[in-house]
């Protein structure tokens, strides 16, 4: 029952009731925040999200770059090779991105997918033979490799590689350097310049390879 149907029931001193009512006052404002005291726990259940959170958490992509070889030589210096084919070269280590010592890979073109050797190409066989006929490396031996891309099947492209080193090694001997001295291999497209594109003309060339150091 509220005060005021007391107040008309029951005549109150005055200092009652002032008190009386103070008190239903009091009540009634402690009891708002109550409430809202309640409702706090429900919201403070919510998980924070602090900025950037979610990020740190998230792992790293692996990088799917493929390693980068050193592109084969559409020109090269007399001395260059000579520095690279050189057996005594195989004591140092060779620069970061640089081929390894013992080993050169030419950009040597051919008339199509032909063992015809391309004219432009005369320069750079001249200076492979003179290299090779250098006085430090007439004692040593060479394997000379032939790569192509994966534009044909495993067979047409391993013979085609074998018939284009052996075109390189011919064309060679008919310069002066001992037959003797020098091997042809086809590898076909087993072994890319290009890892990540089979398909790019990079992966066409002759690799010139130490296979003693005598």
């Amino acid at each position: 029952m509220g005060f005021f149907q007391i107040k008309k029931l029951v005549c109150l001193p005055p200092l009652l009731c002032a008190a009386l009512t103070l008190s239903h006052s009091l009540s009634w404002a402690h009891g708002a925040p109550k409430e809202a005291k309640e409702e706090a726990p429900a919201a403070a259940e919510e998980p924070a999200v602090k900025p950037g959170y979610v990020a740190a958490q998230v792992a790293p992509i692996p990088s799917t770059k493929a390693p980068q070889h050193p592109l084969p030589w559409s020109e090269a210096k007399v001395t260059d090779l000579i520095k690279q084919l050189d057996p005594q070269s195989l004591k140092k280590k060779p620069k970061k991105g640089a081929f390894p010592f013992g080993t050169v890979e030419l950009a040597i073109e051919f008339k199509g997918d032909t063992d015809q050797l391309a004219d432009r190409s005369a320069s750079l066989l001249d200076s492979l033979s003179n290299a090779l006929k250098y006085s430090r490396l007439l004692e040593s031996k060479y394997v000379i490799e032939g790569h192509t891309d994966s534009r044909g099947s495993t067979r047409f492209s391993f013979l085609l590689s074998k018939q284009q080193a052996e075109a390189v090694r011919n064309a060679l001997i008919q310069s002066g350097v001992d037959a003797n001295r020098l091997r042809s291999e086809g590898k076909g497209f087993k072994e890319p310049q290009d890892e990540r594109n089979p398909l790019s003309k990079t992966n066409r060339r002759i690799r010139v390879v130490l296979v003693n150091a005598n």
